[in-house]
């Protein structure tokens, strides 16, 4: 009995009394080319993406769509303004060139009446 207490006392001994062996750090000139792919993947399947980000990507979609039909509907009113302009002017000079016909036609016809009498 007391040679079975005695061994792993002195295995217990001789192996705290050894100095820690020092390991040499290799250092490779060229790293190492690693034979697969490191890319992290979200899920379980293949090209799948997180929920979240797929929601996000809906989401700044839907924004981006609106934003653009936004602008189609601001330029659709601005060209709509510009054009009742052009045409409010073109009345507006065809107005004014009726009306100067109109005295010239009256001022032909004083002169000539008073001509006659």
């Amino acid at each position: 009995m007391r040679n079975l207490l005695l061994l792993p006392l002195l295995y217990f001994l001789s192996s705290c009394g050894q100095e820690p062996q020092e390991n040499e750090m290799v250092v490779r000139e060229t790293p190492e080319m690693l034979s697969y792919d490191t890319t992290a993947i979200d899920s379980f399947s293949a090209g799948a993406t997180s929920v979240d980000v797929a929601a996000e990507i809906r989401r700044s979609s839907r924004l981006y769509q609106d934003s653009i039909q936004k602008a189609k509907d601001l330029k659709a009113q601005t060209e709509l303004l510009e054009k009742a302009k052009k045409t409010e002017e073109a009345r507006k000079q065809s107005d004014a060139e009726k009306l100067k016909e109109q005295n010239r036609t009256k001022k032909a016809e004083e002169g000539a009446s008073p001509a006659t009498n």
